[in-house]
Protein backbone atom coordinates (compact mmCIF):
# COMPACT_ATOMS: atom_id res chain seq x y z
CA UNK A 1 0.00 0.00 0.00
CA UNK A 2 1.17 3.59 -0.79
CA UNK A 3 0.98 5.97 1.52
CA UNK A 4 0.82 10.22 0.60
CA UNK A 5 -0.22 13.19 1.64
CA UNK A 6 -2.11 15.59 -0.19
CA UNK A 7 -4.16 18.74 0.78
CA UNK A 8 -2.88 18.13 4.25
CA UNK A 9 -4.75 14.74 4.44
CA UNK A 10 -3.34 11.87 4.57
CA UNK A 11 -3.74 9.44 1.56
CA UNK A 12 -3.54 5.64 1.50
CA UNK A 13 -3.65 3.96 -1.75
CA UNK A 14 -4.53 0.14 -2.36
CA UNK A 15 -4.75 -1.52 -5.94
CA UNK A 16 -5.99 1.99 -7.70
CA UNK A 17 -8.42 2.73 -4.93
CA UNK A 18 -7.88 5.60 -1.79
CA UNK A 19 -8.69 6.15 1.16
CA UNK A 20 -8.83 9.58 2.31
CA UNK A 21 -8.08 10.73 5.76
CA UNK A 22 -10.35 14.05 6.02
CA UNK A 23 -10.27 15.13 9.07
CA UNK A 24 -12.07 14.47 12.99
CA UNK A 25 -15.49 13.33 11.26
CA UNK A 26 -15.11 11.78 8.10
CA UNK A 27 -12.90 10.06 6.14
CA UNK A 28 -13.73 8.80 2.28
CA UNK A 29 -13.31 5.32 1.85
CA UNK A 30 -12.93 4.58 -2.08
CA UNK A 31 -15.58 7.41 -2.80
CA UNK A 32 -18.05 6.93 -0.08
CA UNK A 33 -18.16 9.38 2.62
CA UNK A 34 -18.16 7.89 6.30
CA UNK A 35 -19.09 10.79 8.50
CA UNK A 36 -21.51 8.42 10.37
CA UNK A 37 -21.26 5.66 12.94
CA UNK A 38 -21.45 2.51 11.90
CA UNK A 39 -19.25 -0.56 10.04
CA UNK A 40 -18.79 0.27 6.80
CA UNK A 41 -17.55 -2.19 3.25
CA UNK A 42 -16.38 -0.60 -0.09
CA UNK A 43 -14.30 -2.26 -2.92
CA UNK A 44 -12.65 -4.84 -0.53
CA UNK A 45 -12.06 -2.15 2.22
CA UNK A 46 -13.64 -2.73 5.89
CA UNK A 47 -13.84 0.03 8.03
CA UNK A 48 -15.58 1.36 11.24
CA UNK A 49 -16.13 4.64 12.81
CA UNK A 50 -17.39 4.36 16.41
CA UNK A 51 -17.29 6.81 19.49
CA UNK A 52 -15.27 5.73 22.35
CA UNK A 53 -15.36 7.60 25.66
CA UNK A 54 -16.49 10.62 23.43
CA UNK A 55 -13.80 10.43 20.87
CA UNK A 56 -14.49 10.01 17.36
CA UNK A 57 -12.22 6.47 16.41
CA UNK A 58 -12.19 5.06 12.91
CA UNK A 59 -10.04 1.49 12.29
CA UNK A 60 -9.51 -0.03 8.89
CA UNK A 61 -8.82 -3.18 7.56
CA UNK A 62 -6.30 -3.09 4.60
CA UNK A 63 -4.29 -5.61 2.72
CA UNK A 64 -4.31 -7.84 5.87
CA UNK A 65 -3.39 -4.70 7.87
CA UNK A 66 -5.36 -2.75 10.63
CA UNK A 67 -4.74 0.79 10.51
CA UNK A 68 -6.52 3.13 13.09
CA UNK A 69 -6.97 6.83 12.62
CA UNK A 70 -7.05 8.64 16.21
CA UNK A 71 -8.18 12.39 15.02
CA UNK A 72 -8.04 13.54 18.89
CA UNK A 73 -4.77 14.63 20.96
CA UNK A 74 -6.88 14.31 23.64
CA UNK A 75 -7.75 10.49 24.05
CA UNK A 76 -7.37 8.50 27.45
CA UNK A 77 -6.34 4.88 26.40
CA UNK A 78 -8.48 2.95 28.45
CA UNK A 79 -9.98 -1.11 28.64
CA UNK A 80 -12.99 0.13 26.02
CA UNK A 81 -10.15 2.16 23.80
CA UNK A 82 -7.78 -0.85 23.67
CA UNK A 83 -10.71 -3.04 23.45
CA UNK A 84 -12.19 -0.94 19.97
CA UNK A 85 -8.48 -0.22 18.68
CA UNK A 86 -7.74 -3.97 18.88
CA UNK A 87 -4.12 -5.35 17.39
CA UNK A 88 -2.71 -2.30 15.51
CA UNK A 89 -0.35 -2.25 12.75
CA UNK A 90 -0.50 1.19 11.36
CA UNK A 91 -1.29 4.26 13.64
CA UNK A 92 -2.43 7.90 12.60
CA UNK A 93 -2.60 10.64 14.78
CA UNK A 94 -2.09 14.21 15.25
CA UNK A 95 1.59 14.83 15.43
CA UNK A 96 1.78 16.94 18.47
CA UNK A 97 3.08 16.99 22.18
CA UNK A 98 -0.49 15.71 23.43
CA UNK A 99 -0.46 12.91 21.20
CA UNK A 100 2.59 11.65 22.38
CA UNK A 101 0.69 9.92 24.92
CA UNK A 102 -1.47 7.96 22.87
CA UNK A 103 1.08 6.52 21.38
CA UNK A 104 3.29 5.75 23.96
CA UNK A 105 0.12 3.75 25.49
CA UNK A 106 -0.85 1.91 22.46
CA UNK A 107 1.46 -0.56 20.21
CA UNK A 108 1.44 0.18 16.99
CA UNK A 109 3.92 -1.23 14.53
CA UNK A 110 4.06 2.03 11.98
CA UNK A 111 3.30 5.89 13.15
CA UNK A 112 1.88 8.29 11.27
CA UNK A 113 1.40 11.51 12.71
CA UNK A 114 0.32 14.38 10.65
CA UNK A 115 0.07 18.35 11.15
CA UNK A 116 2.01 21.59 12.14
CA UNK A 117 3.60 19.94 14.98
CA UNK A 118 4.92 16.46 13.83
CA UNK A 119 8.39 17.28 14.21
CA UNK A 120 7.89 18.37 18.05
CA UNK A 121 5.79 14.89 18.16
CA UNK A 122 8.82 12.93 16.72
CA UNK A 123 11.79 14.64 18.41
CA UNK A 124 9.81 13.94 21.65
CA UNK A 125 10.21 10.45 20.67
CA UNK A 126 13.74 10.90 19.79
CA UNK A 127 12.79 10.26 16.47
CA UNK A 128 15.16 12.57 13.80
CA UNK A 129 13.63 11.42 10.22
CA UNK A 130 13.11 13.09 6.99
CA UNK A 131 10.01 13.89 5.09
CA UNK A 132 8.77 11.99 2.09
CA UNK A 133 6.35 12.65 -0.24
CA UNK A 134 5.53 9.03 -0.37
CA UNK A 135 6.18 5.87 1.50
CA UNK A 136 5.55 2.51 0.16
CA UNK A 137 5.01 -0.08 2.95
CA UNK A 138 6.71 -3.34 2.93
CA UNK A 139 6.30 -6.25 5.36
CA UNK A 140 9.59 -5.95 7.26
CA UNK A 141 7.75 -2.72 8.19
CA UNK A 142 5.62 -4.80 10.56
CA UNK A 143 8.23 -7.24 11.90
CA UNK A 144 10.01 -7.25 14.42
CA UNK A 145 9.87 -5.28 17.61
CA UNK A 146 10.83 -1.50 16.64
CA UNK A 147 8.35 0.69 15.49
CA UNK A 148 8.42 2.79 12.39
CA UNK A 149 7.88 6.51 11.70
CA UNK A 150 6.51 7.87 8.72
CA UNK A 151 6.62 11.94 8.19
CA UNK A 152 4.80 12.85 5.32
CA UNK A 153 4.78 15.99 3.42
CA UNK A 154 4.47 17.89 0.01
Amino acid sequence: MDITSRNNQIVITSDKKEIIFEGPTSIVLDGLIIDFFGEYEKSGFLATFHEVEGKNLFTLRVEGKNIAFVPTDTLEITENVVNFLGNIDILILPGDKNATKIFENIEARMVIPYGEETPLFLSSLGQNIEMVDKYKTKESDFEGEATVFVRLGN
